[in-house]
């Protein structure tokens, strides 16, 4: 059995954002320089049990935001959890 894990960290400046909001016919891209985050940890166990028989199961979350205003705003789109087998 084999089991793996990754975290990562990182953080954007200067990210263009589509406004979807201010009109729904268009998407507006606007300039965004403020504190922008993803934190990413993906976690993996293998098993095999011959040459042919192998088992995967993997989970994944993202947290990926950005502040605006002073609170954490979830950025759209990405999804929170994934599961894999």
């Amino acid at each position: 059995m084999t089991a793996t894990g990754d975290f990562y960290h990182t953080r954007f400046q200067n990210q263009f954002f589509p406004d979807y909001d201010s009109d729904p016919n268009k998407a507006i891209l606007a300039n965004f320089t403020g504190k922008s985050i993803s934190n990413g940890l993906q976690m993996e166990l293998s098993a095999a049990w011959s040459r042919r028989v192998e088992l995967r199961a993997a989970y994944n979350f993202l947290d990926v935001f950005r502040y605006q205003n002073g609170a954490k705003v979830l950025l759209p789109f990405n999804p929170r959890q994934k599961c894999w087998v």
